[in-house]
């Protein structure tokens, strides 16, 4: 089950504690979950600072891509 996070424009859903997620890292999901074209924002397990995007999260933007939001888990 995730926890909806508001404070943002859409809802940043969690299957994470939010209590567990660094400041930093919070702050530049929020920034994500206000930028005009995110019409959703979920977040992972393992979410932690990104450069460009969160890493462990998932944005959904329609018709848009976004490079920098692309990250891979396989280091």
């Amino acid at each position: 089950m995730h926890t909806a996070v508001g404070g943002a424009r859409v809802p940043i859903r969690m299957w994470t504690d939010p209590g567990t997620v660094e400041d930093a890292a919070l702050r530049q999901l929020h920034n994500i979950a206000n930028l005009p074209w995110t019409q959703g924002l979920a977040v992972m397990p393992d979410v932690h600072l990104g450069k460009g995007a969160t890493v462990g999260s998932v944005i959904a933007m329609p018709y848009r891509q976004q490079p920098s939001a692309w990250t891979s888990g396989a280091g």
